[in-house]
């Protein structure tokens, strides 16, 4: 089931992707490019995954079963959670505080208990923020 959800969704990027992302037809890497590398590589991955599944159900060899386990998956969706408020905080207080607190976030998650690591994760996010955005000249929110 896996591998049909993921071939779906990279194919569905490759259909979005130019709808999306306006590219100039004269240009060879345009802002498009990396993300539909990005979907071939899950569509193929997907693709090669389905047929190596398939060879195996034809030669009647036992497929491998996954066993969930519930607390690591509400551990990822905690996670997953943490991304999110990431990407609403950032417009809300810019790159840089949104980033700090992603990492301090991460690291208390994570139960990291020295002092010097949240230090750290301060000091590069105003060190990343700041090169973006005063000397590589990227906008940033």
């Amino acid at each position: 089931a896996g591998s049909f959800l993921f071939a779906a969704l990279g194919a569905l990027i490759l259909l979005l992707i130019p709808s999306q992302i306006k590219t100039r037809p004269d240009q060879a890497i345009t802002a498009a490019t990396f993300p539909g590398i990005l979907a071939l590589l899950i569509l193929g991955g997907s693709l090669l995954n389905l047929i190596r599944d398939g060879l195996r159900l034809l030669r009647r060899e036992k497929i491998p079963f996954l066993e969930l386990n519930l607390l690591t998956e509400v551990k990822a969706l905690i996670l997953l959670l943490f991304l999110v408020v990431y990407a609403v905080m950032m417009p809300l207080t810019g790159f840089i505080a949104a980033s700090a607190i992603y990492g301090i976030l991460m690291l208390l998650f994570f139960r990291v208990r020295t002092w010097r690591s949240y230090l750290l994760i301060i000091v590069l996010a105003g060190a990343i923020g700041s090169l973006f955005k005063y000397v590589l000249q990227v906008r940033l929110p």
